[in-house]
């Protein structure tokens, strides 16, 4: 019979492992979701406003020929301040949508980190920095996240969070991206078309992955038994092998 202290143990890392949610993906998203649906009314009303003010000059000048009245100074002033508050909101926009993309790659980053440094407490995790050394490491622990639906989309909030960080200019790699084709650079309606389609696939992704970890440390198929048992015997010379079985044995007691 299993000692109770390895019970908990494995208990209170399976626990641990299952902890991660939608939380922690969306919190940001959950916090600006009113400002930015607020930014994007006052875009709105700002442009009706400022076609309005257009047609009231043309129709002005239409009939007096001439901008140069008083009339027509002031409701010039006022459009270039509807454009002028326009190209702010823009502005404010581009920043919050950009933030939810950086915000939504570091979440996916400490997600990994934290189920590696939980599910393999011996492994340094700062010297898993780059996407390929964590790829690495997982392949050599039996798990192709390659093939783990929404991988792909990780990928892509990768190139997007990176593509942020300098200064948002569109190469052509990150135009292969449906929502950014024929673009010139990030903006606020394509970041966020980008956002709502992979957002919920980088979380499952991470989802799957707990779940390939899970199995990695717990699941022990007939076939993978057999596996164990070939390496050992590989590496193993008798004794070494006699006191290998010896001390499972004492696990059962």
């Amino acid at each position: 019979m299993k000692k109770y202290s390895e019970i908990f143990i494995r208990q209170r890392k399976l626990t641990s492992l299952d902890s991660i949610n939608a939380e922690d993906f969306n919190s940001f998203e959950n916090a600006t979701n009113e400002i930015i649906k607020a930014f994007y009314k006052d875009l709105e009303s700002y442009s009706l406003k400022s076609d309005d003010l257009e047609s009231k000059i043309s129709a002005n000048y239409a009939v007096i020929e001439t901008y140069e009245t008083e009339e027509q100074l002031d409701l010039i002033h006022e459009q270039l301040n509807c454009d002028r508050q326009s190209e702010y909101i823009t502005a404010y926009l581009n920043s919050l949508v950009e933030m939810k993309i950086v915000y939504l790659f570091k979440s996916l980053e400490l997600t990994i980190k934290y189920l590696i440094r939980t599910a393999y407490p011996n492994i340094g995790v700062k010297s898993l920095f780059k996407w390929e050394n964590i790829k690495d490491f997982f392949r050599n622990r039996g798990i192709d996240i390659s093939i783990i639906n929404g991988y792909l989309e990780c990928i892509e909030v990768k190139k997007i969070n990176n593509c942020i960080k300098h200064n948002g200019i569109v190469n052509e790699e990150i135009q292969t991206i449906p929502e950014f084709k024929g673009h010139s650079y990030l903006e606020h309606k394509s970041l966020e078309m980008f956002y709502n389609r992979i957002n919920k696939e980088v979380e499952n992704f991470c989802i799957a992955l707990k779940e390939k970890i899970k199995e990695d440390l717990y699941l022990f198929s007939n076939e993978r038994l057999t596996q164990l048992t070939d390496d050992f015997h590989e590496r193993m010379d008798d004794r070494t092998m006699k006191e290998f079985i010896e001390k499972l044995k004492e696990k059962l007691q």
